[in-house]
């Protein structure tokens, strides 16, 4: 009936063809609670958990990190960015920048890790 509060809160930053930042979670989290019935659940979900995978597998320190495909939490992690991307602007991204945010609510620890991808 009710679940347990989140342990860590997660933020998605990223840049793409040449726009701004933006907090791609936190956008998608916000239309799925201005509309349940939106259709956006099933994205919200995809994003939770693999994200919540991917900082069960990161290290927690702040880094700059290269993809140099051992880490499959990623993969799966950038492949759905990728694609929401796609599908969302029907257009193909260029030159995608990503910053993964972790914070955990249980004590002070915060870490963020940066890819770039170039196309």
């Amino acid at each position: 009936m009710f679940a347990p509060i989140p342990k860590q809160n997660y933020f998605v930053y990223i840049r793409y063809n040449n726009y701004g930042w933006e907090d791609l979670y936190n956008k998608i989290n916000r239309a799925h609670q201005k509309n349940r019935l939106g259709g956006n659940e099933a994205m919200l979900l995809t994003f939770s958990n693999a994200l919540w995978y991917y900082a069960a597998s990161a290290n927690e320190v702040n880094e700059i990190k290269t993809d140099d495909g051992s880490n499959v939490n990623y993969a799966i992690l950038k492949k759905v960015i990728k694609q929401y991307l796609i599908v969302s602007n029907n257009k193909e991204i260029k030159n995608l920048e990503i910053i993964i945010r972790v914070k955990n609510s249980t004590n002070s620890l915060d870490y963020s890790h940066y890819y770039k991808i170039i196309n």
